[in-house]
């Protein structure tokens, strides 16, 4: 059986191949980097955009929160844009409500004088109130699913898929 005679076809086929190829082994990489518990940065850095690693290490470490999932929150969140602000009100690297975050000032998990509320857009406080933010839904949850889920969506949006996991499900 002979392939495709169009030489863009063929170089199509062959990209498509190496792009795969390419997913398979970055998907791979991150599985194997779950198993360590501190993946070296210059691993991720060349394949992943890495920003704040310093705001972002200080936070980890004072929330108990792999660095990892903080920084994959501001890439999805933000695609690292500090000034990144949502239609429905979300604000800063980490895109927090900012009813959110003064939760977690007022219930101490944040200090308020050293991370002002009003500087979300500042990517020091993003992080700090975006990992604060993590730890109290992982000690909520206590499973990263959910946390996600809630990070993102909203806790009572969470909850109800919790309580009826049918409904999002793909069908």
């Amino acid at each position: 059986v002979r392939g495709p005679r169009n030489p863009y076809i063929r170089i199509s086929i062959v990209l498509t191949g190496i792009f795969l190829a390419c997913c398979t082994c970055s998907v791979l990489g991150m599985r194997a980097a779950e198993q360590w518990s501190a993946t070296p940065v210059q691993v991720l850095k060349p394949m992943y955009r890495l920003a704040h690693l310093d705001e972002i290490a200080d936070s980890a470490e004072r929330h108990h929160i792999n660095p990892y999932i903080i920084a994959a929150v501001a890439h999805v969140e933000s695609a690292w844009d500090a000034g990144a602000t949502s239609r429905s009100g979300a604000q800063g690297l980490m895109q927090l409500m900012p009813d959110t975050a003064g939760d977690m000032a007022r219930w101490k998990k944040v200090d308020a004088d050293t991370y002002p509320l009003e500087k979300l857009d500042e990517p020091a406080v993003s992080i700090e109130y975006g990992a604060a933010y993590l730890r109290y839904l992982m000690d909520r949850y206590q499973d990263l699913d959910p946390v996600l889920a809630a990070y993102n969506a909203g806790l009572s949006n969470a909850d109800r898929w919790l309580e009826a996991p049918d409904d999002v499900r793909a069908r």
